[in-house]
This record gives structure tokens, C-alpha cells and sequence, in this order.
């Protein structure tokens, strides 16, 4: 389930599917955008790899999926159309 779908839901639907409030949820977001661009600052030289596809709400709804289902990785890639890798 992507966060098009997640982010339309009733907080009373949100919080069993997802495993956290959407309070928390929003909080880890900006947590994660916050530590992604502090490592983006160590790094010198150009970005290299592939243009990311996937939003920070979908990854953190991807690992918060890991850990509550225990989903495997390529179940999930199936579902946001990424490699398992």
C-alpha cells in the first residue's frame, strides 16, 4: 500500500495498518529527510546512482511494512515496481 492510499485513511484506520500514529509517522519523515541530508553534506563530488523514484513517506511506509508484516523484500519491490535489491 503506497502513501496515496495510506495518507487518505481515517486516524482510526491508520494507526492498526501502519503500527504508529500519523504524528509519529509524519516526526520519523522529517527525522529520516533530516539524517539524509546530513550524510549528503559528508559526501563531496557528484551523486551518483540512479534519480530516486520513491518519496520519503513510501520509504519509511516500506520499512515500518518490513518490520510489522515481515514482509519480504520482494514482495515489497512488487509493490512499489523497485528491485528487491
Amino acid at each position: 500500500m503506497r502513501w496515496q492510499v495510506v495518507k487518505k485513511l481515517p486516524s482510526e484506520q491508520f494507526k492498526p495498518l501502519v503500527g504508529v500514529k500519523l504524528k509519529t509517522f509524519t516526526l520519523m519523515v522529517s527525522e529520516a529527510k533530516r539524517i539524509a541530508a546530513i550524510e549528503a553534506k559528508k559526501t563531496k563530488g557528484k551523486k551518483r546512482g540512479p534519480k530516486q523514484r520513491i518519496n520519503w513517506y513510501d520509504k519509511v511506509l516500506m520499512l515500518l511494512m518490513y518490520y510489522r508484516e515481515y514482509r519480504t523484500f520482494s514482495h515489497i519491490g512488487i509493490t512499489y515496481n523497485i528491485s528487491e535489491a
